[in-house]
């Protein structure tokens, strides 16, 4: 969920609400803490440290705070919020946990709370790379939780940077990213599984970059596609390579063994590394060229928007926003905006039935394929340096 987050510089606009010490807990697991100081259309202005904070009421799933005139002034903004006394919170909420809150423009600004007490706030780009740091992180690891209370996101930090290993997780349990971070820079193994716990992507990286063999699995989890890269660049994959690993896959296609041990989600204090979770590319490209009712991909989500002479197709990475493309009748590439993720998006119809997919490639389009109604392949498109769709 995108949360808009305004900082005001006055707040008088606002309706009085006695102020104390309050715990702002939002839908999409974020956890803020200040001073309720007021609300206005639909909004609570909450003060912290930092600053005065708007956030949409409707956003808002608790809110833990002992002044009882002031539960009864949210009550009426928002009846189905959950109202606690702050005495009742969990034991370890707030514990070394952190949140983070995306803007619609795809940025987003991480919390970081010890013993309920935000200690640093960073902030983020679109592209998920570091914008600003206030406060300080201290070297140790982080929890993230989903609404459910269940673990979203594991990671530890040193001299103000991910190190070692990042888990995160479904709001189910289920292990969703594992990757190895060393001075806040992706390097090693990276692998994004399916809802159901299947493969979709593995890659090796070196110092943020893509360097080595990037594997694409299917929705069964079968390996599919193999790209090797250098410093993000797609280059010849070794001789005998690829056969060798199509080998090993299939040998392991009924098996997933060497996931169980991942899937265990870390809790307490235990010493676990970790890092900041990055955006996810679903990676997986088409299975087979007539396939019916493609399964949803996790990571890059499509919307589409009719726009004279063409329409305009934004791509969101794991709710971030992080482009878009418009493109002709004949799907040609008129104008592409933002950075592109890499790997597979696909968009559906109805029944879930999947109607139009994107292969990137270096951030750009590099093919666009499109389905019927009862989601077979109807054509595919390969697109040009200029933008051009030839049909193969």
């Amino acid at each position: 969920m995108n949360i808009r987050i305004v900082l005001l510089s006055a707040i008088s606009i606002f309706l009085c609400i006695p102020a104390s010490a309050e715990v702002l807990f939002l839908k999409d697991g974020a956890r803020l803490e200040g001073e309720i100081a007021g609300r206005s259309d639909g909004k609570i202005l909450l003060k912290t440290k930092y600053g005065s904070l708007s956030i949409n009421a409707a956003d808002v799933a608790k809110i833990a705070l002992d002044d009882e005139k002031a539960k009864e002034e949210l009550s009426k903004i928002n009846p189905e919020v959950e109202i606690v006394n702050t005495k009742d919170l969990h034991k370890d909420d707030g514990k070394f946990v952190f949140s983070t809150v995306v803007s619609e423009d795809g940025s987003a600004k991480i919390f970081y709370f010890m013993d309920t007490e935000i200690i640093a706030t960073e902030t983020l780009d679109s592209n998920a790379k570091f914008v600003s740091l206030t406060g300080n992180i201290p070297d140790r690891t982080f929890t993230e939780y989903h609404e459910n209370g269940k673990v979203k996101t594991v990671k530890t930090m040193k001299n103000g940077k991910p190190e070692g290993v990042v888990l995160s997780y479904y709001n189910d349990g289920t292990l969703q990213i594992r990757a190895n971070y060393t001075q806040g820079l992706k390097n090693g193994l990276f692998a994004f599984y399916s809802p159901s716990g299947k493969p979709m992507i593995e890659a090796q990286y070196k110092d943020d970059k893509l360097n080595g063999p990037k594997k694409d699995y299917n929705a069964n989890g079968n390996l599919e596609k193999i790209t090797w890269y250098k410093d993000d660049e797609i280059t010849e994959t070794p001789e005998g390579y690829e056969a060798a690993a199509f080998a090993e896959a299939s040998k392991q296609s009924e098996s997933q063994d060497s996931l169980e041990g991942a899937n265990t989600i870390a809790t307490g204090t235990e010493a676990v590394s970790g890092g900041i979770t990055s955006a996810v590319a679903d990676g997986s490209p088409s299975a087979d060229k007539k396939k019916k009712n493609v399964k949803k991909s996790a990571g890059i989500t499509v919307k589409a928007k009719k726009v004279a002479r063409g329409t305009i197709y934004s791509f969101y990475q794991n709710n971030r926003y992080r482009g878009k493309a418009k493109l002709d009748q004949n799907y040609n590439v008129v104008m592409i905006d933002g950075s592109l993720p890499e790997g597979t998006a696909r968009m559906y119809g109805k029944n879930d039935v999947v109607q139009l997919e994107f292969v990137f490639r270096n951030r750009d389009i590099a093919f666009i394929i499109t389905y019927d109604a009862e989601g077979n392949e109807t054509a595919r498109y390969a697109i040009n340096e200029k933008g051009v769709a030839t049909r193969q």
